[in-house]
């Protein structure tokens, strides 16, 4: 054996010893917690804020589509209004955005178009079914609840915690079989929300449409930002995957801050028409 490969075989040796055994890395224990339990850790655990505001840029991708970048501002009124302005080049306003719980309305300063309506705007640019709990889910990593707290059980699911109406086989077997729900849920919806066991910091949520078969999967950046002693996730990855279709979004915040009072900046035009969604 010549001196050149004695020596490497030595720091191959070195290298494996100095590596950790996976098996010796402590794994956070995961503690006999119910859905009251943990719904009443998370009161106290999340922010308690009235107002956010922040930038964001959003990456989408398209099935067999290049990706496209938005820059872009949002504000929030909590559990009230979203408020989003979108500058894809050039930052040149291009769309404004004001929901709220009954309500959508639009700003298209390419067209000049007004939209107001329901969120079937918002439905057909995403590809699922919206309401205004739900694009807050997409848009803010807050826990979001669809159905009522004592709905949801309580399982353990690869070193998470596994909040869902139906145990997670049953869960995985609608998801991957895109199989019809009724005879399990009698609602629109079932969402599936996973917790890490350390803060149960939110860092997955899926939610399935049971009519249409579609799915809508937010993941959250585990490591936490804060801004004003408050906890958010600035990354969030989301998916939305039809029969016939893949949507990939990611948004990441920037400047994020929690002020006291916050307005929403929302006038039309004189010289903008009215548009109906086709």
């Amino acid at each position: 054996m010549t001196v050149k490969i004695r020596i490497l075989t030595i720091l191959f040796f070195a290298l494996l010893g100095c590596r950790t055994p996976e098996q010796l890395i402590p794994k956070p224990e995961l503690k006999e917690l119910s859905s009251l339990d943990i719904f009443k850790i998370l009161d106290t655990t999340y922010c308690k804020y009235s107002f956010l505001s922040g930038r964001f840029i959003a990456q989408i991708k398209l099935k067999g589509k290049p990706s496209s970048e938005i820059r872009g501002k949002i504000r929030l009124m909590q559990d009230s209004l979203i408020w989003m302005s979108m500058t894809p080049a050039l930052g040149i306003e291009v769309l404004r955005l004001l929901a709220s719980p009954n309500k959508v309305e639009a700003l298209n300063y390419m067209n000049k178009e007004y939209y107001s309506g329901d969120f079937e705007l918002i439905s057909s640019l995403t590809d699922f079914p919206m309401s205004f709990k739900i694009l807050w889910c997409l848009l803010w990593h807050e826990p979001c609840f669809l159905h009522s707290t004592h709905e949801y059980r309580v399982s353990y699911r690869g070193g998470e915690y596994f909040l869902c109406p139906v145990d997670y086989k049953t869960f995985d077997k609608l998801i991957s079989e895109r199989s019809h729900a009724s005879n399990l849920w009698n609602q629109e919806f079932i969402q599936a929300i996973w917790l890490s066991p350390l803060k149960l910091n939110m860092t997955r949520t899926i939610i399935y449409d049971i009519k249409k078969k579609r799915i809508l999967d937010i993941k959250h950046n585990e490591k936490l930002m804060y801004s004003s002693t408050c906890p958010y996730s600035d990354v969030h990855n989301v998916k939305v995957i039809t029969d016939t279709s893949a949507i990939l979004l990611e948004f990441k915040y920037q400047k994020v801050e929690f002020p006291s009072e916050l307005d929403f900046p929302f006038t039309v035009p004189e010289n903008f028409s009215s548009k109906k969604l086709e």
